[in-house]
Order: C-alpha cells, then structure tokens, then sequence
C-alpha cells in the first residue's frame, strides 16, 4: 500500500501524464503496425544504477523529447537508457480484445527491461529480453526483442522502458498487432533459416575443400566466412538467443568488435592470396598495415568496447583505399578470377547501402531493407565460391594438362624399358621359383629327418624297455615278481600304444579332407570322456560341464574329438594332488561358430614354455608321457578347421584353452552324425 502511495504521487506530481513533446500514443491509431519511437522520452543514466523508483523520484532525472520519428540512433555507450511514453486505451468495445506487440527491431540490443504502470502508479506488467538474457527468461520466446501488450482496460498507462548494451545503440520502437507480429515473425525465421542455412553449407564446404586441398586460400575463406556469419548472428540476436557461451560474454566484450575485426584479417589474407600481389609491392604493405591494425581492434574488443567499435567505424573505410586499389591492380594487370572479386564485392556493397536505408530516412523498415546486407553477403559469398570453384577447375585442367604431357614421354620410355624388364623378370622370376622350390625341399628334407629321427628314437624307447623287461623276467626265478614286471611291460605298450596314436591322428589330419557332419556337443563330450575313463586319475578330477547349442552346428567329428581328447587327457595327467583338481568344458554355439573354452586347475606350464608348447616334439616337462606331438597335433588339426586356439597358463594355478571352430552349417546337404569315432 505504501508503495502504490509512493507510485502515485511520483506519477502525478512528477510525470503530470504532462510531455515535452505533449505526444499521446493512442491504441485506436494502431491499425496494423507504427513506429512510435517519436512518443517516447529517454534519459540517460551514465552511471548505470538507478532503479526504476529513483528515475522517478530523483531531482536531477530530466528527460528529453525524441524528435526522430524513425530510428534513435545512441551509438555505442556504456549508459543504461530509459524511455518512457504515455499511452491511452479507448473503450473495450474498440480493442475487440486485440492483442498488441511492442518491438525494438534491433535483436541485438543485450538487456531491456519493459514496465507498464497504471495511472496509481502500479506496475502492472514487468518483462524483459534482450541478446543476453536467457530464451527460457525472455516475455516472448523469440531471438527478437518483443514485449507483450494485452489485457489493458481503459485508460491512461506508463510504458518505460529500460537499455543497456555494449553493441552499437540503435532503438527503433514499433507496435503492432500479435496476428501481424507473428506473420512478421515468420517471415523473419524464414528469411534467416535461408541465409544461415547457405552460410552454414558454404563454410562447410570451405573447410572440407581446406582439408583436401590444404590450399591457404580456402582456410582463408573459411575463417572470414565464419567470423562475418558470427557477426551478423550477433547482431541478429540469433547467436546469442542458442549459445549462452556467447550470451554470458555479450555484457563483457564487444562481440561485433571481435568477429568483425577477426573476419576482416582473414578477409584481407583471402584477397592478398585470391590476387597473388607481390610481396614487395606497396600495395601489398598497406594491406598488412591494415592486417596489425584489425589485429589490434580484435585486442580493443576484449579491453574497450567504445574503443573497439569507434574503431572499426574510423578504420574500416579507410582500409577500403587499399582494397579498391588492389582490385584497380588486378585490373590493370589481368589477374585470374578478379572480375569474380569486383562482382562480389559490388554485391556485398549494394547490400550494404539497401540495409543503410532505414538509418536515414522516413520509410517503414520492410524486411528487405532491413536484411539488404544479408541478402548481398549471400551473393558475394556465392560469388567468391563460384570464383574459387573455376579458379580451382581451371588449374586441376592445367594440372591434367601437363600430367598427361609427362605421361606421354614416359610412355615412350616406359614400353622401351618393359621390355627389356619383362626379359628380365620372366628370369628373375624362374630363378626366383627355383631358389624357394630348393629352400622348401631343403627345409622338408631337414624336417623329414628330425621327424624320422624323433619318431624312430621314440617308438624304440618302450620297445628296448620290453626287450629289457623280457630279459630280467628269464633271468629272475622268483615267481612273485612276475606280476611287476608283466605291469612294467603294460606300461611300456600303452605308451607305444600312445606314440602311434599321435602319429596316426597326425597323418589323418595331414591327409583327409574335412568330413563336414551334424555335431552334437553333449554327445561328442560324453564319448571322449567315455574314452578317458581308463586314463590313471580320472576320478580324481571333477568336470564341469556348460554347453549352450541352440544352433545347428557343422564340422569334421573325428578332428573336434582329438582335440578335446587331447586337451582333456592332459588336464588329467597333469593335475595336483594336493588340491581338489578339476576340469571346467565350457562350449557355446552360435550360427558363426562355436566357442570352446577348456580350463583346469592343474600344475599349470610356465611362461618360459608357452611359446613352444604347439612345437612338433615338445616337452615342457619330463612328466610328459607322450613324444610331445599332443599340442602340435591340436593346433594343426584346428588350424584344418580354420579355427583358432588361445592359451593362458601359470604355474601351480592352471591352464586356460580358448578355441573358436567356424559353423560351417549351410544350406546345402551334410553328412548325419556319426555314432561313434575312429
């Protein structure tokens, strides 16, 4: 209640509702839109920090009458403005309840506060947007700067407004209509989809034709193209509204100063290296005067905003001396591609002026006057990239051109010198085949040997044992040692038995093609298990068995079982005694292949052996019953199977085979599973 008091005496001892300018803004004079930049009051406030109520209670707050009826131009200021107009709703049979939208047409403006008091000194609506403030916090979700006029009933209103930016000041203030904002609104959206939608691709392709080319020139357009398209999406409020990088920083540094001194650099590079000027020249040094002093504005923009924006205004036609002189030069001089630059830069200047037109005259600011920079920055960009895309034709044609020149002589050459090479190669080649033929024979015949040798030492050791153990039995009388040496001679057999085995199993899988067949996991498991029930401590372990089969699966019987006739056999010759030993089979099948995984808790096998263990008659202990063919015969017998085997193993901890068997399940015809194994 104080506070209404405080409002009213403010607003009618203060205000009076009495105006310099005596201009009332009245809701039946709003058809469609109208600028009404000319019915406000501003007042500048330098120091930044006053609030609303000490604008209005303060002695030495005096505002002045706008006399543009257009745009009001502030230039570049680090003041907070206020703006205050009076505003009369007629009767509610008028408004037909119409809902009315307040703009300031320049989205790049960073804060605006919007009040509307009643005539007891209430404010009755509050809103504010701006480049800087958050989409989400913004009266009207849109990257323009719209506040909402609705649900007035009849009578006199304040509208204040309140500005605050770092950007070039420039307030043009219209009402309107909702229905025409939002046909407005569309058109806006549509027009600046189209540009940023063409910029984007045109950068795109820049950088993309910069990486495959590595071409200066194109990084140059690149970063130019970037840094103006940033700057436009400045000012148009478009960056600011997706990016709250860019929203956060808008308070702090002169983003226009940034991008456009950034883009300018690079700009100048761009039509240096498109004019190929000499180094020497001194049009080419003032160019890289003007290069050090956007440079330097790019450092002012972090430092000064004024600085940094009076700046640009002062030099940027001034650098338009050298730039024309350049494009006089490549004139005179016949440079490839300038009329491609003049063109574009005459685009880019005819934008320019269309977008000057609202700045400094009466007209109502219609889209294409307002976008006329926009609509020109498309066509220079089209231009320059139509400019390159020749220049870059024309020298892969030049390029072509003399490839093929060169290709020609070395034809010549080339048939000369191929046949003298294809002679000598034919030679080679022969000399080559009979020098690997007799390297291959060599190393046969040296493994022929080593297996002869191996193989003959093998089988005659348990037959010299049987010889031995013959001759102790005739010349011992006692009758109760029979039984021992008829069990030594046991051994003896078996394990010539063993050695025979492995040898035919080694030979079968040199020789025999692959006998493809339905295979049953579960039944080919509980055959090889069958087999090794004779095998010595085969009680002793405990088997864990997981096999997951729900696909059909396809390989060679015979060949699977002697793998895991070998693997299995050894997880119970080598186990520990002092432990619960055990044998884990785990067997997964999918339609690709299937996955064995064969692992115990044995004596394990240590690491200096693990890269040996698949060699033709290794051992990697004395243990080992057989002529060390076990693992080698696995490995070749999946290496048949074009598998693959995986092998962990440590010392007192145990061992871990890992084997993939490609499903060679097919369509076609197989043979049924075999009952039983060879």
């Amino acid at each position: 209640m104080i506070k209404r008091i405080i409002w009213g005496v403010i607003i009618s001892n203060l205000c009076g509702w009495t105006w310099a300018n005596n201009k009332l803004l009245n809701l039946r004079e709003i058809n469609n839109k109208k600028i009404i930049t000319s019915y406000f009051q501003i007042f500048e406030d330098k120091s930044g920090k006053l609030s609303l109520q000490e604008v209005f209670t303060s002695k030495d707050v005096k505002f002045q009458a706008i006399k543009t009826s257009n745009h009001l131009h502030l230039g570049v200021s680090n003041s907070v403005f206020w703006l205050k107009c009076r505003l009369y709703v007629p009767e509610i049979t008028f408004l037909s309840q119409k809902d009315y939208i307040l703009t300031l047409t320049d989205p790049s403006i960073n804060y605006v506060n919007f009040y509307i008091i009643d005539q007891a000194g209430k404010v009755i609506s509050y809103q504010k947007s701006g480049s800087a403030v958050k989409p989400m916090e913004r009266s009207i979700f849109s990257n323009q700067i719209a506040f909402s006029v609705k649900d007035l009933k009849e009578g006199d209103y304040l509208l204040v407004l309140k500005v605050s930016s770092r950007a070039f000041l420039n307030i043009p203030i219209e009402l309107e209509l909702d229905e025409i904002f939002q046909k407005d609104s569309m058109m806006i959206y549509l027009l600046l989809g189209g540009f940023y939608t063409i910029m984007l691709l045109v950068i795109f392709y820049n950088f993309i034709a910069f990486l495959i080319t590595q071409e200066k020139i194109l990084f140059y357009s690149f970063a130019s193209l970037l840094f103006f398209t940033f700057a436009l999406s400045t000012y148009d409020g478009i960056l600011g509204f997706y990016t709250p990088l860019v929203r956060n920083l808008q308070p702090y540094i002169s983003l226009e100063g940034l991008f456009l001194s950034s883009g300018m650099v690079f700009l100048l590079f761009f039509n240096k290296n498109f004019l190929k000027l000499p180094s020497q020249t001194l049009l080419n040094k003032l160019l890289n005067i003007c290069v050090v002093i956007f440079s330097s504005i790019f450092v002012f923009s972090f430092l000064n905003n004024i600085l940094a924006i009076y700046s640009l205004i002062v030099v940027a036609p001034l650098c338009l001396v050298p730039i024309l002189w350049s494009f006089v030069w490549a004139y005179r001089n016949k440079a490839p591609m300038s009329s491609y630059l003049l063109t574009a830069n005459v685009f880019l200047t005819i934008g320019a002026i269309i977008s000057l037109f609202p700045y400094f005259s009466h007209i109502i600011s219609i889209w294409w006057a307002v976008y006329g920079l926009h609509i020109g920055y498309v066509f220079y960009v089209l231009t320059i990239s139509v400019g390159l895309l020749v220049r870059f034709h024309k020298t892969s044609l030049e390029v072509v051109r003399k490839e093929m020149q060169i290709l020609k002589e070395k034809d010549k050459k080339r048939i000369e010198a191929e046949k003298n090479a294809e002679l000598q190669r034919i030679m080679q080649e022969k000399t080559n085949d009979l020098i690997k033929q007799n390297e291959e024979l060599k190393k046969l015949n040296e493994e022929l040997d080593r297996f002869v040798y191996s193989i003959s030492h093998e089988l005659s050791s348990p037959l010299k044992s049987l010889i031995g153990l013959i001759q102790l039995m005739k010349q011992d009388k006692n009758p109760d040692n029979l039984l021992m040496y008829l069990e030594m001679q046991e051994r003896s057999i078996k394990k010539l038995d063993l050695y025979t085995k492995e040898l035919t199993d080694l030979l079968r899988n040199a020789r025999l093609d692959i006998d493809k067949s339905r295979i049953s996991f579960r039944e080919l498991l509980n055959e090889v298990l069958n087999q090794r029930k004779t095998d010595v401590g085969y009680d002793k372990v405990k088997k864990i068995i997981s096999i997951r089969q729900d696909k059909p699966f396809v390989s060679d019987k015979n060949r699977l079982a002697i793998i895991l006739n070998n693997l299995i056999s050894n997880s119970i010759q080598y186990r520990r005694e002092n432990v619960q030993a055990h044998v884990k089979i785990q067997i997964e099948v999918n339609k690709e292949k299937a996955i064995i995984t064969i692992s115990d808790n044995g004596q394990g096998i240590g690491k200096e052996h693990l890269s040996k263990v698949f060699d033709m008659f290794y051992r990697a202990t004395e243990k080992s019953q057989g002529a060390g063919l076990g693992l080698f015969i696995v490995k070749e017998t999946i290496n048949k199977l074009k598998g693959s085997i995986y092998m962990h193993s440590e010392i007192n901890v145990g061992t871990i085979f890992k084997i993939e068997i490609p499903n060679l399940y097919q369509t076609e015809e197989v043979l049924e599973p075999q009952n039983s194994m060879n």
